[in-house]
């Protein structure tokens, strides 16, 4: 079948996931609903050693343009090098970058529903030394996801936010040669549930600050069932 028809059903089964919601509601990506913008840090991953470096980090920015909808750009890039030998070595350089769109509904004073549409392509800048039957690296995903938020107070400052949700998304992934795995980075269809706790820290008005871990489990297209911690630190002003 062809790669990009497959992609491009996929990608309007996510849009037809995704919009089934009504139109009030309030930001929960930046726990906030007014316009604004906001920056993440999603991706972090350091290791060196006689034999492997690897460094990966990808900052994330967006900007919410009223109580609905937010818009996010990941910039996750990754340097790594393996040494064969004491003469040989391979050398990874690439950018992967995500789109993410986002809407929020608020169906009551202590419940709201987040569903997103993520789309991850990946671009070389240097892949060399390695050995011929190594592939290139690259990586194509489209991922939606949907989940349930209920809002617990702690303090004045201090919010939890526990959430369940799920997940379906499908991706022709071709994996480089490191220790850290890149964002969104899945081969075939994968769908799932996924558990969350997020814990708000809102400062003020204008600044607040959440620690977003999520857990997920699925399935791959070859039923292999697989799990991830994800964990996201996020800045909103």
């Amino acid at each position: 079948m062809n790669k990009n028809v497959t992609i491009a059903s996929s990608v309007a089964l996510l849009i037809l996931f995704f919009f089934p919601f009504s139109n009030t509601s309030q930001a929960q990506t930046t726990y906030k609903d007014d316009p604004g913008v906001f920056a993440s840090v999603e991706s972090l991953f350091f290791s060196g050693g006689s034999f492997k470096s690897t460094q990966l980090i990808g900052p994330a920015f967006g900007y919410r343009f009223n109580e609905t909808f937010d818009v996010s750009l990941h910039t996750e890039l990754l340097f790594s090098e393996v040494q064969y030998n004491s003469t040989d070595s391979g050398e990874t350089s690439l950018l992967n970058l995500g789109l993410v769109l986002g809407k929020t509904t608020r169906l009551a004073e202590q419940w709201m529903v987040r569903s997103e549409i993520s789309l991850y392509k990946s671009f070389n800048f240097n892949v060399s030394g390695f050995p011929d039957q190594i592939e290139d690296p690259s990586l194509n995903s489209a991922l939606t996801s949907s989940a349930i938020y209920a809002r617990l107070p702690v303090s004045d400052t201090f919010i939890l936010l526990p959430n369940v949700g799920g997940f379906l998304g499908y991706g022709d992934y071709e994996s480089p040669v490191t220790d850290a795995g890149l964002t969104q980075a899945f081969e075939g269809f994968v769908a799932g549930p996924e558990l969350g706790l997020d814990f708000l820290f809102d400062f003020s008005d204008n600044f607040s600050f959440a620690l977003q871990p999520t857990f997920r489990s699925y399935f791959t297209s070859e039923n292999d069932l697989r799990s991830q911690v994800i964990v996201d630190f996020q800045f909103n002003f």
